[in-house]
């Protein structure tokens, strides 16, 4: 079984800017699978 490499998460982002980014991952995400 291959181990999962663990998620490393830049230690200078602010809780702000990783809300942020996540929301537009997800928002491009449901985006793509809305729009078919």
């Amino acid at each position: 079984m291959q181990k999962r490499e663990p998620v490393i998460i830049a230690p200078d982002y602010t809780d702000d800017e990783l809300y942020e980014w996540m929301r537009q991952k997800i928002n491009a995400v449901a985006g793509s699978e809305m729009g078919q």
